[in-house]
């Protein structure tokens, strides 16, 4: 099994490669039609997509998705399958369940097969930084919805950085016990990413100047990023 770390922008096109779904409503008689993406000239599909909090290490980085290499059929030279989940060969022990390892998947009619499992991980994001300011405009614009409105209400994160990202960390009490999360914003250009950072993470203090004088947003206004 491979392991590939990517930026936070790079990552989430993975999660559309998320095809566990299509399975579900698979009636046989062909291969599997899955969603791929394509890393470096190489095309991937993935059958598990995990979401937690962003770690030191690979072992704590619960962001991540099971993907497989794909490579065309006449190019694999190990045996094949065309069944996706095949019981009688994991009650037998011929096949370990969740093992894609020479299965047959169309990707846009073309027969390709599983070859590699590859976890790939997701690091911080590679992109320019947003500043404090306009990080804290979004964050004030999603305060009524979510998870803020749920388990932070009427609460206010303190701010620090992440290597030059924004990070707010909220901190509140559910149900008489201590809750607490925290969050790095990035943004592609387009739209705002949430990231969560696990407790074991360094992070640096926002300055005072960097927070003050910032008026929440009005419930009915949008974060415009150009």
């Amino acid at each position: 099994m491979g392991e590939i770390l990517i930026p936070a922008e790079k990552w989430e096109p993975f999660t559309k490669a998320y095809s566990a779904d299509l399975a579900t409503e698979h009636k046989g008689g062909k291969p599997l039609s899955v969603r791929t993406v394509t890393d470096h000239g190489i095309v991937y599909t993935a059958f598990a997509v995990c979401y937690g909090r962003y770690g030191l290490s690979l072992k704590t980085n619960s962001y991540r998705v099971e993907a497989w290499r794909l490579v065309l059929e006449a190019a694999y030279d190990g045996v094949t399958t065309e069944v996706y989940h095949d019981a009688k060969a994991i009650e037998a022990g011929l096949r370990e369940r969740g093992d894609m390892t020479g299965l047959v998947v169309l990707v846009r009619g073309k027969r390709m097969v599983c070859a590699e499992s590859v976890l790939v991980y997701q690091d911080l994001p590679g992109a320019a930084p947003l500043t404090i300011a306009e990080a804290i405009a979004y964050d004030n614009n999603e305060r009524g919805t979510g998870w803020r409105s749920l388990m932070f209400k009427n609460r206010k994160p303190k701010w620090f950085s992440l290597c030059g990202h924004p990070v707010a960390r909220y901190r509140g009490e559910i149900g008489g016990r201590r809750t607490e999360h925290t969050v790095l914003y990035w943004s592609d250009g387009k739209t705002v990413g949430e990231l969560s950072i696990g407790s074991e993470v360094p992070l640096t203090k926002a300055r005072p100047d960097q927070v003050a004088g910032i008026a929440p947003l009005a419930g009915e206004l949008q974060l415009a990023l150009f």
